[in-house]
């Protein structure tokens, strides 16, 4: 199984994706996502302990892409709401 761990060859949507994350996710959705994403990683016997440790890293870089995107989105939600 191979998995492009390159954060630089995904779309937010993508990310947005692969976290299963519901159109308006908010920071703590997104931890439980991650957490789960990680738990899932960490209990594959089938990945080595190196490859268990990109990938957590890939989804470290991730997050906080998302997490940036949610940032974004919310002010901008924000400032519209006080038009």
């Amino acid at each position: 199984m191979s998995f492009d761990l390159n954060i630089d060859n995904y779309t937010k949507k993508e990310l947005i994706d692969m976290f299963d994350l519901p159109p308006n996710y908010d920071n703590n959705i997104l931890s439980v996502k991650e957490s789960k994403l990680r738990e899932n990683i960490m209990k594959n016997n089938e990945i080595n302990h190196e490859t268990q440790q990109k990938t957590i890293s890939f989804l470290v870089k991730a997050k906080t892409i998302l997490l940036n995107n949610y940032s974004g989105n919310q002010k901008n939600n924000t400032e519209l709401q006080d038009k």
